[in-house]
């Protein structure tokens, strides 16, 4: 069954999302504030943004003019073809904002997106194919509607205790979601598993989240994924009353903690030190590759800054990431952080005091 969803970010952005297919995710994730809407909020926002399922009106598709690597562009129009794995997509944005938003001029931004083949009824994508759309488009558009207003999203996890916020921050894979959870057991509150919100040198929670809902989703401590174990766990989350982890208010950076893999079962290795341009560096590589969806510039399926450069001669990836570091170091320069190097699989919950830098 279809229906519409509204999303309020930082009562910067508001997100119309008509005609998405049936989800659990409304049901089953942390609600905050009127992130989520059952109903269109009333009052102004700068940057207003549609997503919905089809193709745009012929009109439109007719203005795209220029094509290189299964991408268009037209003077206000974009189309991308996207892969994942079996499912394939393809999605239009119209009316973006190559400044980042501020010549909007009360322009309203639109993304349509038409899944091929029947692809979305692939496992478990046909519980969920809305997720894809929204890591892959509707994420980095917001991305560069809000860098104007200097908000950014960070590839980390977040919690908070007493008006203070710890960082995770790493690579997908590193097991921030289970260090997260570990945390919530101890009591503190939540802010985010895998994108925190940095706005005016604070971080912001993000209970919506595509990440948290997957670890509820398939109920696997040990995060290995199998397809009996994931409808196992879909049986099991029906039978489950929504979460409710206690959500954390916007803090400071209290302390923060840069994971990173190692190839090894050798012991957990951490160095601390004062937030500096140094681990700047490790962080912002990090969210790069991120980003970039682990993919090289001629697969890029979502990250469409890319593509619109070579298109359109433009400089959008150089000008966010610019702005980004400036932002990251602004908040996090001097606070207390722990470089932690470990193998995912020597992750034990209950214990983490290595995570509890400063």
């Amino acid at each position: 069954m279809s229906q519409t969803l509204y999303f309020s970010i930082s009562g910067v952005l508001l997100l119309e999302w008509q005609n998405i297919s049936w989800t659990p995710v409304p049901s089953f994730n942390l609600l905050y504030d009127g992130f989520l809407c059952a109903e269109k909020p009333r009052g102004e926002f700068p940057f207003y943004l549609v997503v919905q399922q089809g193709r745009p009106p012929m009109g439109n598709r007719n203005r795209l003019i220029r094509t290189a690597h299964n991408f268009s562009v037209g003077e206000d129009m974009v189309c991308c073809g996207h892969r994942h794995n079996k499912i394939r997509w393809t999605s239009w944005l119209g009316n973006f904002p190559v400044e980042g938003g501020q010549s909007m001029a009360g322009k309203t931004v639109r993304v349509w997106y038409e899944f091929s083949n029947n692809k979305r009824s692939v496992w478990p994508w046909m519980f969920f194919p809305e997720l894809l759309v929204c890591f892959h488009v509707v994420q980095p558009v917001i991305e560069w509607l809000l860098m104007g207003r200097d908000i950014f999203f960070l590839h980390a996890g977040a919690v908070e205790k007493e008006g203070k916020a710890l960082l995770l921050a790493g690579r997908g894979g590193v097991y921030k979601t289970s260090h997260i959870i570990s945390l919530l057991q101890q009591g503190w509150s939540f802010l985010s598993d895998d994108l925190v919100i940095l706005r005016d040198a604070m971080i912001w929670p993000t209970p919506l989240h595509v990440s948290f809902f997957d670890y509820f989703f398939r109920h696997c401590p040990d995060e290995k994924l199998t397809w009996v174990r994931m409808l196992g766990s879909f049986f099991w989350l029906r039978r489950k009353s929504p979460l409710g982890f206690a959500v954390g208010r916007p803090a400071f950076p209290g302390a923060i903690n840069i994971i990173l893999r190692k190839n090894d079962h050798q012991s957990l290795e951490w160095s601390d030190r004062p937030f500096d341009d140094h681990v700047a560096r490790m962080l912002i590589a990090s969210d790069r590759l991120e980003k970039l969806n682990f993919n090289e510039l001629s697969e890029v399926r979502g990250r469409m800054f890319l593509h619109l450069d070579q298109c359109r001669g433009t400089s959008l990836w150089e000008n966010y990431w610019h702005r980004y570091e400036t932002a990251i170091l602004k908040a996090f320069q001097g606070v207390p952080c722990r470089v932690i190097r470990m193998n995912p699989e020597q992750f034990e919950a209950g214990n983490i005091d290595y995570i509890l830098a400063g």
